[in-house]
């Protein structure tokens, strides 16, 4: 994590030995990939909220979020996602009705 705050970290090519920069600026990253050679135990923890884009930017929609919990569920194990809760936000975005 301190090279992630630092602005940069380094990695190794595994084909060729050499070293290069990567930003991990969000501008800069689709995504992050944590890999291991021991998965278990593997849990991810994952927030449906559904909110618009005007609040939360990076939101997916309700329906492709279940269907991520549940190919991480069929590709790990049953239990492998755990469900967080977010507040509810009761906006001009997101009406109680």
């Amino acid at each position: 994590m301190r090279l992630l705050s630092a602005g940069e970290c380094w990695s190794v090519n595994t084909w060729n030995r050499i070293l290069y920069t990567v930003s991990p600026k969000y501008e800069d990253v689709y995504g992050f990939v944590l890999w291991t050679s021991n998965s278990a135990p593997f849990y991810v923890q994952y927030t449906v909220t559904g909110y618009p884009h005007a609040l939360e930017r990076s939101v997916v929609t309700t329906e492709r979020a279940i269907t991520h919990m549940w190919n991480t569920t069929r590709i790990f194990e049953p239990f492998s996602v755990i469900r967080c809760y977010d507040l509810i936000l009761v906006t001009t975005f997101t009406p109680i009705s």
